[in-house]
């Protein structure tokens, strides 16, 4: 038992020789550290004022009714007229094919995209109507 006690001791003299910190100063260190974050850092952070930051609205004052009707709109001024190039695109793939039923196919398969464009735009817009009279008192 006084064997280990000695070795003990030696091997505390030992890691204080070389420099390594006994664990009671790593936790007196820990506790300062912990102390000085926790107290002074948060007093001197609440004395600073604050900046006044503007942030301008970007819906221009719009309700949630108006801004949604104003991108509705939007996006079929965009998709109405892309709707109808593509539309013509495919009527001009299928007149200038010239019996190649290969350049025909490729044609009506672009007016029907197209037309199936047309649908899923009509459709929601009726859709977007159906939940405005529905959330509308």
């Amino acid at each position: 038992m006084r064997m280990q006690n000695a070795n003990a001791a030696k091997k505390d003299r030992h890691s204080r020789a070389s420099g390594n910190p006994s664990p009671l100063s790593l936790r007196a260190v820990g506790a300062a550290i912990f102390l000085f974050f926790s107290l002074i850092v948060p007093a001197s952070a609440q004395t600073v004022p604050q900046p006044t930051i503007y942030v301008p609205d970007p819906t221009g004052g719009q309700t949630f009714e108006q801004l949604l009707q104003a991108i509705t709109v939007w996006l079929n001024r965009i998709a109405g007229p892309i709707l109808m190039i593509i539309l013509i695109i495919g009527a001009i793939q299928m007149l200038t094919s010239q019996d190649n039923e290969t350049k025909f196919a490729k044609g009506k398969k672009t007016v029907t995209y197209a037309v199936i464009g047309a649908a899923v735009l009509l459709v929601a817009n009726g859709i977007y109507y159906v939940v405005q009279s529905l959330l509308t008192p």
